[in-house]
């Protein structure tokens, strides 16, 4: 396993290996040293150095309560657990699927089945599918915990396709070189990958006065997280984020650049709105930081 000295993290067994490889390569595209600068080949590795440590540099822990935000940037999620499944990591491509209206609502039930992440067309960009058995699944109907999908069985919310980062890296990979030549200096697309966040688990049960009762705990855990953006102006943006149970749409406004983080611009919900914070590292990264500044998660521009 390789660690990446730079960002004071190690790699473990469940770490997707994409979200540290593409952080040396999302790096091309802030520039630190105005246009028109001749730089020699040591210089540009200077550059990369500088750009790492600044984005990662060590401070104390209150300082990051950022007084502008008020608040961290990583996500807070309470997990609810769905009724179906997920399939296994890749198990499902080639997949075909069969119309809802064909079968009966006890088929559906009776076939026990699971949600997969699958990139039918290998761009790099999956979406949801509800399997019925492990090669089928179907279109243009409700799952029995209560979802919609479209007329290609994709999972839609309100309308909406949502996608994830696939699990191909070969395919992600391009994937990420094409959106960043589709949408050049511009926050439009979908962003995605895997962040450090918390969620309330149970954990056992305790006795009480009243009987046994579910203990519930706060636990560490990693989540994937897809990010939609829309510009509609130079200060303002419409942010879509979704993961497995959902997705909630907020308009952003520009805040400013961040202090602590060289190359990583705020944005805040608008006013009455609610939602996390946004930090964009440069045009094609959105980063998540824990309190005390280390790296929460790095969702990387996929579309």
């Amino acid at each position: 396993m390789r660690t990446n000295s730079h960002l004071n993290i190690k790699k473990k067994n469940n770490d997707h290996p994409l979200l540290f490889s593409v952080i040396r390569d999302s790096i091309k595209h802030v520039d630190v040293f105005p246009k028109g600068t001749n730089m020699s080949f040591s210089g540009k590795f200077l550059r990369t150095v500088i750009i790492i440590s600044l984005l990662t540099a060590a401070v104390p822990g209150h300082m990051y309560a950022y007084s502008i935000a008020g608040e961290g940037v990583t996500p807070r999620y309470t997990s609810k657990a769905s009724s179906a499944p997920e399939f296994p990591t890749g198990s499902s491509a080639g997949s075909i699927g069969v119309e809802a209206s064909d079968l009966t609502l006890q088929q559906i039930e009776d076939s026990k089945g699971a949600w997969a992440w699958i990139d039918q067309d290998n761009d790099g960009v999956a979406e949801r599918y509800y399997l019925i058995r492990p090669n089928v699944y179907i279109t243009n109907g409700i799952t029995p915990d209560g979802r919609t999908v479209n007329e290609y069985g994709q999972w839609t919310v309100d309308g909406m396709i949502m996608h994830r980062m696939a699990y191909d890296q070969n395919a992600v990979q391009a994937a990420i070189q094409r959106a960043a030549v589709l949408h050049g200096n511009s926050f439009d697309g979908i962003y995605s990958g895997i962040i450090d966040t918390t969620e309330k688990k149970v954990t056992g049960k305790r006795a009480t006065k009243t009987g046994m009762k579910e203990v519930i705990q706060t636990v560490p855990t990693k989540k994937y997280l897809t990010v939609t953006v829309a510009q509609k102006s130079v200060t303002e943006l419409s942010v879509t984020v979704s993961d497995n149970e959902g997705a909630t749409t907020t308009d952003y406004e520009y805040e400013g650049l961040n202090t602590l983080h060289n190359g990583v611009t705020m944005w805040k919900p608008k006013k009455g709105k609610t939602g996390d914070h946004l930090l964009f590292y440069g045009y094609n990264s959105i980063v998540y930081y824990n309190y005390d500044g280390t790296l929460a998660g790095q969702l990387m521009k996929i579309s």
